[in-house]
């Protein structure tokens, strides 16, 4: 009998920390709930996804009438240099993995970073272009820093120790219908700021984007306070 409930408690346990279990909380996002822009992601046979390509995009796909998530998770764990590196437009190189907030499109978005090279930092962007809706039309016009945190002085953890980390990113709205981001790496609120007003009538899904890594992780998306 000690024996049969020590393995029902083993197995209970491990279902607890599985991906899929963890939906209760915020909504696990398969793969064929994503539309993928740009690279590959490669689901593994735990549930887990990965990217070896020096440019990846996705976004949530949001069916007609569907709520907008307003909470995006990552849980990642970073693996190195991806297959090859490829500078940004800008001619800089970024290795970096973070999450897409009111992603109307292309142009139009905020991303929250975490960025491993040159200099590791959690780094909150905007970038707009009133009136475009095409990377072919914008590229890489319009970013705009919001903030940096560097993680040393968030008492945080490198996420170069190949070690699991998370990243989190929520849009609120208060009572007046103003908008705030909040952002946590590893549990910790490491950076908060409105939403600019000129995003004022931006809406959009949420997804993700890494540059120039090798990462596995799982995305997650809702609208429960970020843990």
């Amino acid at each position: 009998m000690k024996t049969s409930r020590l393995t029902l408690a083993l197995s209970l346990l491990a279902s607890a920390l599985s991906p899929a279990a963890r939906a209760d909380e915020l909504r696990w996002v398969d793969a064929t709930a994503l539309e993928v822009t740009a690279g590959e992601i490669v689901r593994t046979a735990s549930n887990y996804f990965t990217t070896v390509d020096p440019r990846m995009r996705a976004v949530e796909h949001v069916a007609f009438g569907e709520r907008l998530a307003r909470t995006a998770k990552l849980r990642f764990r970073y693996r190195g240099e991806s297959r090859i590196t490829v500078p940004l437009a800008s001619g800089s190189v970024r290795r970096q993995i973070g999450l897409k907030l009111l992603a109307r499109d292309p142009c139009n978005l905020i991303y929250v970073m975490w960025r491993f090279w040159p200099e590791e930092q959690i780094v909150v962007l905007k970038k707009q272009n009133p009136g475009l809706d095409e990377s072919t039309e914008c590229e890489n016009r319009g970013y705009e820093s919001l903030g940096t945190v560097a993680l040393e002085d968030a008492g945080l953890l490198t996420g170069r120790d190949h070690s699991m980390h998370r990243l989190e990113a929520q849009v609120t709205t208060d009572a007046e219908g103003d908008r705030r981001i909040s952002v946590f790496a590893d549990g910790v609120p490491v950076w908060s700021g409105e939403v600019p007003e000129v995003f004022a009538g931006i809406d959009g899904p949420v997804g993700l984007r890494s540059d120039n890594g090798s990462f596995i992780f799982t995305f997650w998306s809702g609208d429960r306070d970020p843990d």
